[in-house]
């Protein structure tokens, strides 16, 4: 199996929190899974459709904050601000993903 490159916005999340993370090849294998960052992308539009918003525009449209803060009604640094906190929310989720299973096996 090759392996492609980790798409901008899975590189921010692993770079901003890599410390917290332990590496190794099953998380990454997940990181490069589409249904994975669907998942991921989902619960995040079901709990804050802003931040979704946010996120869409940034990583999957590429624009800049300013234009999302100009096409959202909002001031740059208010994008800036909701991305990191968006960001924030899909790492958690990201690790409640990777980690579920072994909780259930853990707690049977």
């Amino acid at each position: 199996m090759s392996r492609k490159k980790p798409s901008r916005l899975e590189m921010e999340c692993i770079d901003e929190h890599k410390e917290n993370i332990p590496f190794n090849e099953t998380n990454y294998i997940k990181l490069e899974n589409k249904e994975f960052t669907d998942i991921l992308l989902e619960r995040l539009k079901t709990k804050n459709p802003l931040y979704y918003k946010v996120i869409e525009k940034s990583y999957i449209e590429g624009k800049t904050l300013n234009l999302i803060g100009k096409e959202l009604g909002y001031s740059r640094e208010y994008i800036r601000l909701i991305k990191i906190e968006a960001l924030r929310l899909l790492y958690i989720f990201a690790i409640d993903e990777i980690y579920k299973p072994l909780f259930k096996i853990k707690n049977k």
